[in-house]
């Protein structure tokens, strides 16, 4: 690296080959670049150098800071090794599991998927302002980020049970962005964790077999996948479904749902608290009565 003409700036990266040592590496294979105490290592399509990194400075006592940055096309996203270290501080940390009604008479154990999405953070906040860059609506915002979850981060689920319950393997949105791997409620969470450093109303929706996000603005309701929550019209944004137009794009049939087949209603920021539509009432997220909720909430169709 110490030859003039093989060093690589972050400037480079835009360009469409970089040299690296005597090798040409052609930048739409690359994935990830990493600045290790200001020497430069790309991994293509792999982890390795990130995670070996860590490793290697467990043997020299200093912890270096890393800024990992992968590629989504033309979208960046750098995150530090000293906020990947405090990941816990930014969640919302409620208890991962709750106990719900699935029938008026039956209850079972519910994946919170609250517990894993995350507060306002530098480096979403920097991914946030790169995607929706060229939004002047809050609407276009919502939008542009549903395009980024629902085509950037591919869809990936497989169905484990433990000790008889579905096992979902619930990840934060640092795992999902390095993976760029995710099921249902994976890119829900990290669809309502790029909401919540916009700034952007939502609830999360859980169905008998899926989670999705419902959102605030002033979309058109071509698609009838809306419903107002309390007097405020909230819209499906499914991101599953790549090329999704809120209030526009219909699902198949054997895909179509509405608010009428909701379980649960989700909300976050102060005083975090799920509602059971079927019991009609309010389960605690925070383990403080004092913040719970008693009011019945109320929901339409029109």
């Amino acid at each position: 690296m110490s030859n003039a003409k093989n060093k690589i700036y972050k400037d480079d990266l835009m360009r469409e080959a970089c040299i690296w040592g005597d090798s040409k590496i052609d930048i739409r294979n690359v994935c990830r670049i990493s600045f290790i105490a200001g020497a430069l290592a790309i991994n293509q399509y792999d982890t390795g150098t990130f995670k070996q990194a860590f490793a290697e400075d467990n043997h020299t006592g200093k912890k270096p800071i890393v800024m990992n940055i992968t590629y989504f096309g033309n979208i960046e996203y750098d995150v530090s090794s000293n906020e990947l270290d405090s990941v816990d501080s930014y969640l919302y940390r409620e208890p991962e599991q709750l106990l719900i009604h699935k029938s008026a008479d039956k209850i079972i154990p519910l994946s919170n998927l609250g517990c894993y999405i995350t507060k306002k953070t530098s480096s979403l906040e920097r991914l946030v302002s790169r995607i929706v860059t060229q939004s002047h609506t809050s609407e276009e915002a919502g939008q542009r980020l549903l395009d980024f979850v629902s085509e950037d981060i591919e869809y990936f689920h497989i169905k484990r049970k433990k000790q008889g319950i579905v096992d979902q393997n619930l990840k934060t949105p640092y795992d999902i962005l390095d993976c760029r791997k995710a099921n249902c409620s994976g890119k829900t969470i990290l669809y309502a964790s790029l909401l919540e450093q916009s700034g952007i109303e939502y609830v999360i929706v859980y169905l008998r077999d899926h989670t999705v996000v419902a959102i605030t603005g002033d979309f058109p309701n071509n698609n009838k996948m809306s419903f107002y929550l309390d007097g405020k019209k909230f819209y499906f944004a499914e991101t599953t479904c790549p090329g999704f137009r809120i209030g526009k794009t219909c699902l198949r049939k054997d895909q179509e749902y509405s608010i009428k087949d909701a379980n649960q209603i989700q909300f976050m920021g102060k005083n975090p608290a799920i509602y059971d539509l079927i019991v009609k009432r309010w389960i605690d997220v925070t383990f403080d009565d004092k913040k719970l909720q008693t009011q019945d909430i109320r929901i339409e169709i029109r």
